[in-house]
């Protein structure tokens, strides 16, 4: 029993991790090449 929710309690994910996952793309191809811009020029 303890094993499942050690189980269990390891592949939930709080809310700010679900969200840093969800802007990751976004910053990656948007966010970033705009400061790269930004500060080459």
């Amino acid at each position: 029993m303890l094993e499942e929710i050690k189980k269990t309690s390891s592949e939930a994910e709080t809310p700010l991790q679900k969200l840093e996952k969800s802007l990751s793309p976004i910053v990656s191809f948007m966010v970033l090449p705009l400061f790269a811009l930004a500060n080459a020029g």
